[in-house]
């Protein structure tokens, strides 16, 4: 991949679909993908292609709505814990290859 010729001997190429610097004060990756499911299609791409996957809080339990980057916002885990369990498993294949 052309991409990764400029990075530097034990340096990684960051993926993501939202963080505080990008879309997240925008909107969400639920609104962002058109669902759920567009948010975990998203997600198995940047954790996949190749890098390190960078997961935003809150993303791996569907938060829908924006969260204020400079208010502390509990996560709340229990929110679509099928979304969490998905995340949680595709990131166990992640981490075992």
């Amino acid at each position: 991949y052309e991409e990764y010729n400029n990075i530097p001997s034990g340096k990684h190429k960051l993926r993501f679909t939202t963080n505080h610097d990008e879309s997240a004060w925008d909107a969400t990756p639920i609104t962002i993908f058109n669902g759920k499911k567009g948010a975990l299609a998203a997600s198995v791409i940047t954790i996949y292609l190749g890098g390190v996957p960078l997961i935003y809080g809150s993303q791996e339990v569907g938060v829908s709505n924006t969260i204020p980057f400079f208010t502390r916002q509990p996560i709340n885990w229990s929110l679509n814990p099928d979304m969490l369990k998905t995340y949680k498993e595709l990131l166990s294949v992640y981490n075992n290859f």
